[in-house]
């Protein structure tokens, strides 16, 4: 499934082709004989026609807000969708707002990567005043994902954020406003909405491959590969995130929640954080998945700078071992009765005994800890629980 979303739908400014610009300016005065008489009649004033058909080329002069475009070639019986296709510049703001430019993106797809890139929002995005600001210390492959997607006149530029006592803190990218108004538009919510579980929402409802790009996402700015976990502080977010995770088929654990003592301005206060734990297993499918995308839409699809990382993290699991589920019941009842007979057990020494991989030890581990059988007294030391 692939959304398109044409020019008449969206919101902004565009500039016809200079020649069928032209083409335009001879067919109005063919038929009303002068652009004052065809203002009085289509109801668009006579300085924005004459725009529209580029009689004066200054500054931004030829471009014009969608809508009047469209409104004078419905009155003149042209065909939108051919319209469209003589659309050459399009910009979110009549100053061209950052520079900001398009080569006509229209019709616009809504693909699987432009989902992607306005999935970034939830994570370490901000949503404001028109504005979609992504921040992080390294912003260079949103930029470069939004520069290939949409096509700008000119490289499109990312700020350099300090603090106060002038020292780097972070980089800051505004995603293209055209591609959150053109996603907002086929899921058929607010802008304000794409950076919460509303937006979430609505994906659940889309084809695979844009639920795979939404959970690369999220896991590139808000997860852990060494924890498998995905952490984020907004719960109605992480159930969502769940539910996604669900949808496409990978075991995960259940949704955890922690408190923690942050500062603001020298001031304490307790944050909550809810967190979501890929098995083994689901992270092993979910690599399996990322690297068909990328196969069928090149290497932005994939995890980018934790692409290497989660590929060396599945490696580490025995799989072989964790999928027999009776050999691993087998080992976790084993470890139960030598916790309660020793009453401390190292996890070096059960590896070494088991001949089974870290990973796979060290899970079961937690689970006892989970189950209440166990407590954690220090790095692989655990203590059995007589409760």
């Amino acid at each position: 499934m692939i959304f398109t979303i044409h020019a008449w739908q969206i919101a902004g400014y565009v500039k016809l082709k200079r020649r069928f610009a032209r083409k335009l300016d001879k067919m109005i005065l063919s038929k009303f004989s002068s652009i004052n008489k065809f203002s009085k009649i289509c109801g668009i004033n006579r300085k924005s026609i004459e725009g529209i058909c580029q009689r004066n080329l200054k500054g931004h002069h030829g471009f014009t807000k969608t809508y009047r475009l469209f409104k004078i070639t419905d009155f003149l019986k042209i065909s939108r969708k051919h319209l469209e296709k003589q659309i050459e510049f399009y910009m979110d703001s009549k100053t061209g707002a950052y520079n900001r430019i398009y080569h006509n993106p229209f019709p616009f797809k809504i693909t699987p990567l432009v989902i992607r890139l306005v999935a970034h929002l939830i994570g370490d995005g901000s949503v404001g005043n028109g504005n979609f600001r992504y921040s992080q210390q390294n912003v260079d492959y949103i930029q470069k994902l939004s520069e290939i997607l949409t096509n700008p006149v000119k490289n499109l530029k990312k700020s350099k954020i300090l603090n106060k006592d002038g020292t780097f803190k972070e980089f800051q990218f505004n995603i293209p406003s055209f591609v959150i108004k053109s996603v907002s538009s086929s899921l058929n919510i607010n802008v304000v909405n794409i950076k919460n579980h509303i937006f979430l929402e609505k994906c659940l409802n889309l084809q695979k491959d844009y639920k795979i790009q939404v959970l690369c996402a999220i896991f590139v700015d808000e997860g852990s590969v060494e924890g498998k976990t995905i952490r984020m502080s907004d719960k109605k977010v992480v159930q969502k995130i769940c539910d996604l995770i669900d949808s496409l088929g990978y075991k995960r654990g259940e949704m955890t929640s922690f408190s923690n003592i942050l500062y603001y301005n020298d001031i304490p206060y307790i944050a909550k954080t809810y967190n979501v734990q890929f098995w083994a297993i689901g992270l092993k499918k979910f690599l399996v998945d990322i690297k068909n995308s990328i196969k069928k839409y090149g290497p932005f699809a994939g995890l980018w700078n934790k692409q290497s990382n989660l590929k060396n993290k599945v490696k580490s699991h025995d799989f072989e071992y964790i999928e027999n589920i009776d050999k691993f019941r087998v080992l976790k009842e084993n470890i139960k009765k030598e916790l309660r007979r020793k009453k401390i057990l190292k996890l070096r020494d059960v590896i070494k005994n088991s001949k089974r991989k870290r990973e796979s030890v060290e899970y079961l581990f937690k689970s006892l800890v989970e189950e209440g059988a166990a407590i954690n007294i220090g790095r692989g030391i655990y203590l059995y629980d007589k409760k």
